[in-house]
């Protein structure tokens, strides 16, 4: 119990650092971001309040060129209109501003990134550490539990199914107790790797690839391999159409 209270205080103080503390880079792009976001807003509003103008002031119903033909005097371009074409301008150049921002931030978010990960490696190793510790609690506790089913049936002990029976909804939580119990070991399995491969993160934050016992065709015995998944599926896979090969030319 005391071991929960301990990992739920240290929950509650951790603090997630921000991609923007850890790099003050990105942390100008998202203000210039934001910035421009603001303008690009204020003209648009701008924009809409001189359209609603323009509309509710009457025009000829023909061009000025149609008055010029006709002789008749040609009204000069209204100031709300040549706004409107002023905005439409600045918005189309503050849209291309965004779309550079847009590919700084992708750039500069995995350098943030690793900053943040190596301030949080402490903590996610702690996390990490008290999950496999939970698990292997609880892994105890079913084998434990295991052992008192056992001696039931060891003595044809009634336990489970009878309406008389005072441990039948003790037996309800204890049967989910053992269905998570049962996938312990690959958890823990899952576990291990995970500590395995925190410990050789990198400065960068990024992990060495994980070593694993496989034996392939031709082998003798299990060879210790850090390959992917991906890489030994292929290789298995160009064996077999090898041997393929050879058996379709042999006859």
């Amino acid at each position: 119990m005391g071991l929960l209270k301990k990992s739920e205080t240290a929950r509650l103080q951790f603090q997630m650092p921000s991609l923007v503390d850890a790099s003050p880079v990105y942390a100008d792009l998202i203000t210039k971001r934001g910035e421009l976001h603001g303008r690009r807003s204020e003209l648009s509003a701008e924009k809409r309040r001189l359209e609603q103008e323009i509309l509710a002031t009457p025009r000829k119903e023909y061009s000025g060129r149609v008055s010029e033909l006709l002789g008749e005097p040609v009204e000069a371009e209204s100031a709300p209109r040549r706004r409107v074409r002023e905005i439409v301008g600045q918005v189309a150049d503050i849209e291309a501003a965004l779309a550079v921002i847009a590919s700084r931030i992708l750039a500069e978010k995995g350098a943030a990134s690793s900053v943040v990960r190596q301030a949080v490696k402490p903590e996610y190793a702690r996390r990490v550490q008290a999950m496999a510790t939970a698990i292997e609690a609880l892994g105890a506790a079913s084998a434990d539990y295991e052992s008192l089913v056992d001696q039931f049936n060891a003595e044809n002990v009634e336990w489970t199914g009878s309406p008389h029976c005072s441990l039948r909804s003790a037996a309800t939580v204890m049967t989910a107790t053992w269905s998570v119990g049962c996938v312990r070991q690959r958890r823990l399995a899952t576990m291990h790797n995970e500590r395995i491969e925190h410990a050789s993160t990198d400065e960068k934050g990024l992990r060495k690839p994980g070593r694993r016992m496989i034996k392939l065709p031709g082998e003798k015995g299990h060879v210790e391999r850090s390959d992917s998944a991906v890489y030994i599926a292929r290789k298995l896979d160009l064996d077999k159409r090898e041997r393929r090969t050879r058996t379709v030319m042999n006859g």
